[in-house]
């Protein structure tokens, strides 16, 4: 009697396990039914908007993504090309540096141009040394990083009108180049935010030189 007992009761908790096992699969496979959809869905605009970014390199977010004491310092270098413009240099107290600095201001201005240029290729000569810059692209990098300096130098030897012309032709075409490496990712958001107003005022003070020497 024990023995049959005992072996309804197993059968009937067998029974009754399995019913809910099979409940609980049923419940789990139409909660996948209506959820999978829905995480297709999102796993679609995940890598969707993932491949966009990826592509789209970063946008600028003006002046104010710049930091403060790059912003002073890089405004601040804009001061020589007004200052030393044969066109502005009589009207400042320059005198005070020297006799001769009024006198001497284009050539000044120009050393000064030349100087600036040869630097904007120095940033990618910098950062070709890390690992910000491609492998690929670290050799065409390097190259570039040098013609900023080797095409600006020659003006120092022509005439203050003829330097002054060159040197506005080649910040612009500098100006141009960057913009194709930050378009690769190989410029950060900030810089390029100040290369455009830095570029437009250095560009200014020189076209001041070139209209008083004409």
């Amino acid at each position: 009697m024990l023995r049959r007992a005992a072996e309804s009761l197993r059968k009937a908790c067998s029974s009754q396990t399995i019913t809910a096992w099979r409940e609980l699969e049923a419940n789990v496979a139409v909660k996948e039914i209506h959820t999978k959809p829905f995480l297709r869905q999102a796993a679609e605009k995940t890598s969707t908007s993932a491949a966009a970014a990826a592509k789209t390199p970063q946008t600028s977010q003006g002046l104010a993504s710049v930091p403060n004491l790059i912003k002073a310092l890089g405004f601040g270098g804009i001061i020589p090309f007004w200052a030393f413009s044969p066109a502005v240099a009589p009207h400042l107290p320059l005198n005070l540096l020297g006799d001769t600095v009024v006198q001497n201001a284009g050539l000044l201005q120009v050393g000064y141009g030349a100087t600036i240029i040869s630097f904007l290729g120095g940033v990618h000569w910098g950062l070709a040394m890390t690992s910000l810059t491609p492998l690929k692209l670290t050799g065409q990098r390097y190259v570039w990083s040098v013609m900023p300096c080797l095409t600006a130098w020659p003006t120092l030897a022509m005439p203050l009108e003829h330097a002054a012309s060159m040197q506005s032709v080649l910040l612009a075409f500098v100006y141009l180049v960057d913009r194709g490496w930050f378009k690769k990712g190989g410029l950060p958001p900030w810089y390029m935010a100040m290369r455009l107003p830095l570029t437009v005022g250095a560009v200014a003070g020189l076209a001041m030189t070139v209209s008083t020497e004409s």
